[in-house]
């Protein structure tokens, strides 16, 4: 986990609380809070408010 970025502290706390439940999350590079809180939602269903859906910014 030395070698990803994440975007602020949030981010990570976020993923390492799915890590915790999940030990082989894919990562790499950066860590978005956005993204972080998909894989999160994704390890704990139950946590994620009805109506959430996570969308990727395609960078042109």
């Amino acid at each position: 986990m030395k070698d990803i970025i994440f975007e602020n502290h949030d981010a990570y706390l976020l993923y390492n609380a799915a890590l915790e439940k999940n030990p082989e999350l894919p990562a790499h590079g950066s860590i978005s809070v956005q993204y972080a809180l998909y894989l999160y939602y994704k390890a704990y269903p139950e946590e994620r408010p009805i109506g959430y859906r996570y969308k990727r910014h395609m960078l042109a």
